[in-house]
Parts: C-alpha cells; structure tokens; sequence
C-alpha cells in the first residue's frame, strides 16, 4: 500500500484482454487496484478483438498485454510489484 501511495505521476495503463482468456482477469484486476487505490493511476481494458485499431497500434499478439503510459509493457498475468517497478521509474 505505501508504495501505491507514493505514486505521484500521472500513469495510465491500458490490459488488452480476450474473453476467452484465464489469465486475462487477473491483470484487469491488478490494473484496476492500482486505479481505486491512487488517484493519479487510470486504467483501461481493452478487448482485443473488438478494437482492432487499437489490437494492431500495440502490436497485440498475446493476452493479456500490460501498456504503461504507451511505452512500457508487460506481457502475462505479472504480480503487482511488476507492474510498480515500471511505475516508480517513470
């Protein structure tokens, strides 16, 4: 939770998602924590298949795949410190 807290850049995170996919929930989650628990953090999910524009903008090939702030990604289901170590480096 502190580390949470301490975020005080604006960070945005887009989850590519299939509804099809196990490990897809997880991500949504962690993403959509970060958001309830720290103003400055917004989160989308995005299903892949239905914004193909978007699918194809980020090079989509797997799910779930983790946008940060349009420049860093991660790929898979991460933990949540993954996703705070990217963040803190902003």
């Amino acid at each position: 939770m502190e580390r949470i807290k301490k975020i005080t850049k604006e960070v945005h995170i887009k989850v590519f998602i299939s509804l099809s996919c196990p490990h897809c929930p997880g991500a949504v989650s962690n993403s959509h924590k970060l958001a309830y628990l720290n103003d400055k953090v917004t989160a989308d999910m995005v299903a892949s298949s239905t914004f193909t524009a978007e699918t194809i903008k980020y090079n989509v090939s797997s799910v779930p795949k983790i946008v940060i702030n349009e420049e860093h990604e991660l790929i898979g289901d991460q933990p949540l410190e993954k996703y705070l170590e990217i963040i803190e480096k902003l």
